[in-house]
């Protein structure tokens, strides 16, 4: 089978997740509402960094998890729940919860596009350049 030349590391990226996460959410196929979906709100350019910290939307209680992240949970609980304690669920969950929080706080941080690493990675014993 002849693979696409033009395939770049990002779209891989992305079909590799896409993978992944098919299955964990298949199950929840069918609670999905089956009415007319809203559409998406634009997308407005970057925001100023101060701007970011004050359009945070608020983060949920401690305690409280986000749909989102009850539903990644159920996910689990559906295909895992058997084998799981319920004491295991809950620190599923809120690893589950911190994760999401985490990818908030980071998707809020601005960064411009031309930002360099702050390192550059290198393999040992690779060869010198």
């Amino acid at each position: 089978m002849e693979q696409p030349k033009d395939l770049s590391r990002r779209d891989f990226a992305r079909v590799a997740v896409a993978a992944a996460i098919v299955p964990v959410l298949a199950p929840l196929a069918s609670c999905a509402p089956s009415g007319p979906a809203e559409a998406p709100a634009p997308v407005a350019s970057a925001p100023a960094p101060q701007a970011a910290a004050t359009a945070a939307p608020p983060a949920p209680a401690e305690n409280e998890p986000t749909p989102l992240a009850r539903a990644l949970a159920d996910a689990v609980r559906a295909q895992y729940g058997d084998r799981m304690t319920d004491e295991q669920m809950a620190k599923v969950q809120r690893a589950i919860s911190g994760n999401l929080q985490t990818a908030e706080r980071l998707r809020a941080f601005p960064l411009p596009i031309a930002t360099e690493p702050a390192f550059v990675f290198r393999v040992a014993g690779g060869v010198p350049r």
